[in-house]
């Protein structure tokens, strides 16, 4: 989430995900306006 909105993918800000509990997001020639607020939400797999 970034400012309490979903953050959509595009070839600039790409979600992946590193061995098996690491989450990371890339976002590629990062501008003034991909400031903010960030957050992620963590669930249980059997939820």
């Amino acid at each position: 989430m970034k400012n309490n909105q979903p953050i959509v993918k595009s070839d600039r800000i790409i979600p992946s995900m590193k061995g098996n509990k690491v989450h990371v997001l890339t976002i590629k020639n990062a501008t003034p306006a991909d400031a903010g607020y960030y957050s992620v939400t963590a669930t249980l797999g059997n939820e």
